[in-house]
Order: C-alpha cells, then structure tokens, then sequence
C-alpha cells in the first residue's frame, strides 16, 4: 500500500475500487503487531521476502514475454482454489 500511496497519492487513491482495499487491508492494522510478529519470526519472514524478491526479479525480467506473469497467474490461481474448499 506504501508503494501504490507513494505512486499515485491521495488523487490516484480517490480513483482505487474495492479490489485494492481488499488487498491492502493488512495496511490498516496496527503496526506494533507485525513488528513483533516479523521479530518473532524472523527466520521464515526473511526467506518468504528473499522468495518474493526473487519472483519479482523473474517478473521484472521477463516483463517483454510476459511469460512469467503468465505462470505465476496460472500458479496463484490454483493456490488460491486451494483455500476457497
């Protein structure tokens, strides 16, 4: 949400739907919380933000195919069903 707010500020945020606040609503708890969840779980945290560096740099990469995208679209999809059950 820093990135998008930081993007577009508060016109572009006048323009956002549902689906951004849907995505985003972590952003409005408190940050205390996720400061000592991330502290207390430091190891896994560190590796899932390796991990989704390293996804972004795929992506980032391969944005002129776009094949990439299209796989982690497909990928994401099947996850998520995964959690609708």
């Amino acid at each position: 949400m820093q990135v998008v707010g930081d993007a577009v500020g508060q016109d572009g945020l006048a323009l956002a739907g549902r689906g951004l606040a849907d995505t985003t609503r972590l952003a409005s708890s408190p940050p205390d919380i996720w400061r000592d969840i991330a502290k207390t779980n430091a190891d896994e945290v560190g590796a899932a933000l390796d991990a989704l560096i390293a996804r972004l740099q795929d992506l980032r990469r391969d944005l002129p195919a776009g094949d990439t995208l299209e796989e982690v679209f497909t990928e994401a999809a099947r996850w998520r069903q995964r959690i609708k059950k």
